[in-house]
This record gives structure tokens, C-alpha cells and sequence, in this order.
């Protein structure tokens, strides 16, 4: 969680019933009347958003071999462009299923990062450069 801080990225880490286990603070201040921690797990105002973040969780749960990501979970706001969610499952942390750790989300805010960079997607992900191309593309064409 420290590279996630450091990097100023915003990260909540869940456990294996997509309960939060840990926060950072990039990720504390995104939360306010579209984005919050209710009996420790992720709510949002937007229904269909909450609904497919659930969903996005339980693939990456509930699978016997989950994909290490999954499409980014556009979260609507009151004030602003979506906020949005990008949960995976980071190998080198959620490869044990004992581990506490088993969803990393990431957030991203088009209003003050418009455009991922490519050392971003690459770390985040572990990107070959035509994936990694083609999910800039994707988010340009979220924002």
C-alpha cells in the first residue's frame, strides 16, 4: 500500500469477502456524498455503480482462475467526471488465497489525471505495450 501512497494514487485493499481492510489516505479523501466506507465495505450514491463494483469483485473472487483485472467501474458524481474504480488482484500479493489481501482498487480522478500514463498502466498492471495501448484508448474514451 506504501507505492500506492507514495505515488499519491488513491487504494483500498479488500479481503476475501470484498470487506475493506485497508485505506490510504489519497483514497480517504476521495470519499465524501459519491464515494464512502459503510460496515467496511465500498458504497457509492450511484446504485449501478455499487452494483457493478459487486460484480467486478465477485469475478475476480469467486473464479477459479480470475483475470488479474477487470473493466473499470465508472463511479458517478454530483460535482465532476466519474471517479473510477479499477479493482484487480495484484499476483505477487493475492496469489496466496490465505493472504488478507485479495482486491487492490485503485481510483482514478479524470479531473486531475486525465490520461493514465504509460509507466502507470505498466506497474499497475503488468501491460504488455498493445494492452497497454489499448486500455489509454479506453479511459480517453471514458473521459
Amino acid at each position: 500500500m506504501g507505492a500506492f501512497s507514495a505515488s499519491g494514487t488513491p487504494a483500498v485493499m479488500l479481503d476475501r469477502n470484498a470487506a475493506v481492510i485497508l485505506v490510504n489516505e489519497p483514497a480517504e479523501r476521495l470519499f465524501g456524498r459519491d464515494l464512502w466506507v459503510t460496515g467496511r465495505h465500498l458504497a457509492c450514491a450511484d446504485r449501478n455503480a455499487a452494483d457493478a463494483l459487486s460484480r467486478a469483485f465477485q469475478v475476480l473472487l469467486r473464479n477459479l482462475n480470475p483475470p488479474a483485472v477487470v473493466n473499470p467501474v465508472p463511479l458517478l458524481r454530483l460535482g465532476g467526471r466519474p471517479l473510477l474504480a479499477y479493482p484487480t488482484r495484484l499476483p505477487r500479493i493475492t496469489t496466496n488465497v490465505f493472504a488478507s489481501c485479495q482486491i487492490v482498487v485503485c481510483f482514478i480522478d479524470p479531473d486531475i489525471h486525465p490520461h493514465p500514463s504509460e509507466v502507470a498502466l505498466r506497474t499497475w498492471f503488468g501491460l504488455t505495450p498493445p494492452r497497454q495501448d489499448w486500455l489509454a484508448g479506453f479511459h480517453r474514451a471514458q473521459i
